[in-house]
């Protein structure tokens, strides 16, 4: 069973165009459309200051989506400065949550307000009960 099959399937009606151009497809598969995914479903739009939790590849994905849907501004955050300068590559401002733990004061600073129109959580786990699971501590 694949989730969203029915409204995110893509289809490509002459199929030898398509397989000459497979390299250039696969980012339409997986990791983009999720992203862009995140980024519409938080009602990103024209003029959106939007905060992306995660530079992963989704996070990534949903930076350059949030661009894409007309964001005025994309701020990134997570702990692994090399994923953050990726972000900072194609023109996201980021916040370096090793460094920094209160985020409402880090986005204050770069927009002048603490809080942003939209958010995507990026940051690829379920981290409820994850410390439990890992230590063999008993669930709640």
């Amino acid at each position: 069973m694949v989730p969203y099959a029915d409204f995110q399937l893509l289809v490509f009606p002459d199929k030898d165009l398509a397989m000459e151009k497979i390299l250039d497809l696969t980012m339409l598969t997986d990791i983009f459309p999720t992203g862009f995914h995140g980024a519409y479903t938080a009602g990103v739009k024209t003029g959106s200051t939007v905060y992306i939790a995660g530079a992963g590849p989704v996070g990534l994905a949903a930076a350059h989506s949030a661009q894409l849907l007309g964001a005025s501004a994309v701020i990134v955050g997570d702990l692994n400065e090399r994923r953050l300068e990726q972000a900072r590559s194609f023109g996201c401002e980021t916040v370096n949550l090793k460094e920094h733990d209160r985020l409402g004061e880090q986005i204050d600073q770069i927009l002048g307000v603490p809080e942003v129109d939209a958010a995507v959580d990026a940051v690829g786990f379920e981290a409820s009960g994850t410390v439990r699971r890992v230590n063999n501590l008993p669930q709640s």
